[in-house]
């Protein structure tokens, strides 16, 4: 059997697509030097991660994660690895329900790091594009323990981002869990260091060569710029109620087709001082937890210094003009699905958001994810 398990543990925002890629596409090359990617499919450790947090006391439903183990165990080779981010969000029950299948094997765990400034906006555009509906200035207010007000800390802006992005408590607890031999850190490199940077220092800290890579198949996954990603906030109020499991696929080919090709000219939001200094505090406290672990990078990655004089007093928000064309363009591409009654275009931006919201159960991805997944609107 493999001599042990490595667990890539995310956290989020910190290239683990990137990584899941890459092991994905050049997963028959690796096994061959004695590294499995366990199943070879990130979507059947996605499932499989996801049932074990979901139900972690009832072992009789973690059979998906449990077959993960037995192909590792199975394994005539060096090492097998399992990359899925959702990992990072186990408290103790959960890491134990986790582990319990690897008993006797040696277990490794690799958690990625980000400067927290460039994780804020990724993990606000995560929010934006699973229903949030919170402003880009507001959301930044929301998630900061020192500047929340009222019911602040209770928010699906703050649960959400603290839920992945709680990272000191994620590195203490898998640090520290008996089952665990080794924590190891990757941090992510600054821009504008390329892709490899990253892929070296993840197999590094594996242990495997980095050189048996094709990085060249490999072509992002690509973000929206601050205007596309403010008319798809805009438009979830108008999407309430609607399930995620609907929501992501049903969205998901309109987005990719008319906002995320805007990136480039759409712009990018833009930390407040709060959320400056917010960034820089953190980074500090993740530096303090990883202090003495072995670490693949470097930390100089976790600035804990800058200019907050440069940062504005309140985020500024996107352009209009370029918020009224990004709804344009998907006004368009939902208007050129084939059976969709588009009629007119409206002007004010208000109505074009509302026609989109009208046209898009009409769109084919749509209408895909009802009779696959099954929803009834009521």
């Amino acid at each position: 059997m493999a001599d042990r398990i490595v667990l890539h543990i995310g956290t989020m925002k910190t290239g683990t697509s990137f990584v899941q890629n890459v092991m994905v596409r050049n997963a028959d090359a690796y096994e061959r030097a004695g590294y499995l990617y366990v199943a070879k499919d990130f979507s059947a450790q996605a499932r499989a991660t996801r049932k074990v947090l979901a139900a972690p006391n009832h072992p009789e439903r973690h059979g998906e994660w449990q077959a993960l183990a037995q192909e590792a165990r199975a394994f005539q080779g060096e090492t097998a690895i399992i990359s899925m981010e959702f990992l990072s969000f186990a408290r103790p029950h959960q890491i134990a329900a986790y582990l319990a299948p690897f008993e006797g094997m040696e277990v490794r765990v690799i958690v990625s790091l980000r400067d927290q400034a460039r994780v804020i906006p990724a993990q606000w555009q995560s929010y934006a594009r699973l229903l949030g509906t919170d402003a880009w200035p507001t959301y930044l207010r929301r998630i900061d323990p020192q500047r929340q007000r009222g019911d602040d800390a209770q928010s699906h802006a703050a649960r959400t981002f603290w839920r992945a992005q709680s990272v000191v408590p994620m590195i203490e607890r898998w640090g520290d869990h008996p089952g665990v031999s080794r924590l190891d850190v990757v941090t992510v490199p600054a821009p504008p260091a390329p892709d490899h940077v990253l892929w070296e220092r993840f197999c590094a800290a594996v242990g495997m060569p980095a050189d048996l890579a094709d990085l060249s198949a490999y072509h992002g996954n690509t973000s929206l710029g601050y205007a596309s990603c403010e008319v798809v906030r805009r438009l979830n109020p108008l999407l309430a109620g609607v399930p995620g499991h609907i929501y992501r696929p049903g969205l998901r080919p309109i987005v990719r087709d008319s906002l995320k090709p805007r990136k480039g000219i759409d712009g990018k939001p833009v930390l407040d001082a709060g959320a400056a200094d917010f960034a820089l505090r953190s980074n500090a406290a993740i530096r303090e937890a990883v202090a003495g672990l072995p670490l693949y990078g470097d930390l100089a990655d976790l600035p804990v210094a800058g200019n907050l004089a440069d940062a504005p007093r309140r985020a500024p928000g996107p352009d209009r003009g370029l918020v009224h064309d990004a709804a344009v363009a998907m006004w368009e591409r939902c208007a050129a699905e084939p059976g969709v009654g588009a009629g007119r275009r409206p002007r004010r931006l208000s109505r074009i958001l509302a026609d989109i919201a009208r046209m898009l159960p009409e769109s084919e991805g749509w209408q895909e994810a009802v009779r696959t997944r099954g929803w009834t609107r009521s």
